[in-house]
């Protein structure tokens, strides 16, 4: 189906700890990412968005941290959006007032929300209201994106109101954290269902293999049933792809399997494109695929967004499920380097507002109940390139990638995900044992080839491939985190699942594979019959993973009876109040900076994985998955 839309008091700080570097003069708007290929015609259309602050967000913090809180007289009880509008949102004479101004400069109004202002005009009318000077982007994937390449000059009633327009300067492509491994050569990838060996202990791994490895709840204790997860992307997914995925683990309508296909919906944001399987449907099929998988009772949406740049395009899904109270867990596996948003990346023109709107939309949705789960990024430690590598295009030197974190993973109100490499008891000497239990764990990152990352006639000679860690520039340390993390501002990642990496085939990597790195999990990518089986890594895999077992959790919390009354919020507070019992520790690594873990298995906080790993959770000491394939877990 299609739908096309119009423990502890503690609480997260959202204090920005500010753009620690200095502006680089000469250096213009977006000097990462894509460049410009020309001039969009006067006539097209752009869509943009107009952020109005919120009435109170300081109010807002206090109540959501409440909200997480047990014991407290606002713990789980969530707002309705029209309450969190009423009490702090913009006011009516705000919105009134910027309505009014578009409309008077011949900017067509869309739709309202709490937050924000969705509108459109030709290219022409834009540059004449804004200043704007539009250019059009060609991204890797081939898609074009329409950005100005100066500064913004709001009307004076947009900055009155303290507005701020999103959408209209191109601010780089997000990067889907997956990388796409070979095909499966067992010849049991072609659609057929009958059991067959689990390839060893390096992987690769399918869904319910990772649900028996960590120990997710038993298919007979808890599915999602009455939740819903949404996940993200700029493309859509494969119902094709999904269905034969999970009728290879037998859930679907095929004679012995051992439970139904969930409920899945294509919910597409006016302007999106249509499938495109060589586009972005990998990411769109890995999230919608592990979301199924991990929690087969859920409802699951794949939203798919339209042509406005990243984070720009993502931060409208998030604000039309707030809208629509539509769902209480929301995925989403992209992401790029949280200093190219600051001013020094940026001619001394931060970015930093769109990273503002980004917060107080999970702000929103926290308050309504609604949990974000985000990959925390594949880059390693390092996920940027200095600054120099920008600056001096053309000139063929050598430049290295620099410690940081990945927007929006660094947001102290979404969960962010990592992980590493996981190893399981599957015997590949015994074709019938489909047994995937927990054997260890790390996060060993992998080398990649020096090269030219962003086109720019320069090479980045450091690349490494593993889950993102590090602390933001941006956001300050929220409460939950004091005594456990290091640093004075945000650490990323919370929590890590299995992300995988180094395939031992893929020239992509610079040396061969340890014997300890699992290898990858299963995907099933790419219309047609037979169904094609790929491997994939990346903490595009772990975050949906992590999504599926808060479904599962979230039946419990509201026994499956009435839709969204087992949200859990900003669940964050309680994953750190449990920092010591609910995770497998002493996982060992190394993150392109250093080596860490492998101690006593007592660390409270561990690069690349935070906590630790999830694995039956204490708050409900259900049955867990059992063997693949059988009853427990299919």
């Amino acid at each position: 189906m299609i739908l096309n839309l119009r423990s502890s008091f503690v609480f997260a700080s959202a204090a920005l700890a500010g753009a620690m570097l200095p502006a680089a003069a000469g250096a213009s708007p977006s000097v990462f990412g894509a460049r410009a290929i020309g001039r969009p015609a006067a006539t097209q259309s752009v869509s943009f968005l107009v952020h109005l602050p919120l009435r109170d967000e300081a109010g807002l913090e206090r109540l959501v941290a409440l909200q997480g809180t047990p014991g407290t007289q606002a713990y789980h009880r969530w707002l309705t959006p029209a309450q969190f509008g009423a009490a702090y949102g913009p006011s009516p004479a705000q919105v009134a007032a910027v309505v009014s101004s578009l409309r008077q400069s011949g900017i067509a109004v869309d739709h309202v929300t709490q937050q924000f202002v969705n509108a459109h005009a030709p290219v022409a009318q834009i540059e004449r209201v804004f200043g704007a000077k539009m250019a059009t982007y060609r991204e890797s994937t081939g898609r074009l994106r329409i950005g100005s390449t100066v500064a913004l000059k709001l009307p004076a009633a947009l900055t009155a109101a303290g507005a701020d327009v999103e959408g209209l300067i191109y601010t780089g492509e997000g990067r889907p954290m997956y990388r796409l491994g070979p095909r499966l050569s067992d010849a049991s990838a072609t659609g057929s269902v009958t059991p067959f060996n689990r390839y060893g202990p390096y992987g690769p791994l399918w869904f319910d293999d990772i649900k028996q490895a960590y120990q997710y709840p038993a298919y007979t204790y808890s599915i999602g049933t009455g939740v819903t997860v949404a996940t993200i992307n700029e493309d859509d997914f494969s119902s094709h792809d999904l269905e034969n995925y999970l009728a290879r683990e037998k859930i679907g309508g095929n004679p012995g399997d051992l439970a139904p296909l969930p409920k899945f919906q294509h919910v597409l944001i006016p302007g999106a494109p249509p499938f495109n399987a060589n586009g972005a449907a990998v990411e769109a099929d890995l999230d919608t695929q592990q979301v199924a998988g991990m929690a087969p009772g859920a409802k699951l949406e794949g939203w798919t967004t339209d042509a406005i740049d990243f984070p720009a395009d993502f931060l409208q899904a998030y604000d039309e499920i707030n809208y629509g109270n539509s769902a209480d867990i929301v995925s989403t596996s992209y992401g790029e380097c949280e200093l190219y948003f600051t001013a020094a990346y940026n001619g001394g023109n931060s970015f930093l507002g769109i990273l503002h709107a980004l917060h107080d939309t999970y702000l929103q949705g926290n308050s309504q109940g609604i949990t974000y789960t985000v990959s925390s990024g594949d880059s390693a430690g390092l996920p940027c390139a200095e600054l120099a590598y920008f600056t001096h295009p053309g000139s063929g030197k050598n430049y290295v990638n620099i410690p940081s974190v990945d927007i929006p993973a660094s947001d102290p109100n979404v969960v962010a995900v990592g992980g590493g490499n996981l190893i399981t008891s599957a015997d590949s000497a015994n074709p019938k044992d489909l047994n995937s239990t927990y054997v260890s764990e790390n996060a060993n990152a992998d080398p990649e080839p020096a090269g030219d990352d962003y086109g720019v006639g320069n090479t980045i000679t450091n690349n490494y491939w593993g889950a993102g860690t590090g602390q933001s520039v941006i956001w300050g340390k929220p409460a939950w985190q004091h005594g456990i993390t290091r640093g004075v501002t945000r650490s990323v990642p919370d929590v890590g699942l299995f992300v995988g990496g180094c395939f031992s085939d893929d020239p992509g990597f610079v040396q061969p594979c340890a014997k300890d790195v699992s290898h990858a999990v299963l995907l099933y990518t790419a219309p047609g019959a037979p169904p094609a089986a790929y491997q994939v890594i990346g903490t595009s895999v772990a975050a949906p993973e992590f999504a599926g077992l808060l479904a599962d959790l979230e039946q419990l919390a509201g026994s499956g009876t009435v839709p969204g009354s087992g949200r859990l919020g900003n669940v964050s507070p309680a994953l750190y109040a449990d920092a010591n019992s609910a995770f497998h520790k002493g996982i060992p690594g190394f993150d392109g900076i250093g080596k860490f873990g492998g101690g006593n298995g007592h660390d409270k906080w561990i690069p690349a994985y935070g906590l630790g790993s999830v694995f039956n959770t204490v708050e409900y000491p259900g049955p867990p998955a059992g063997t693949p394939q059988t009853a427990t877990n299919p």
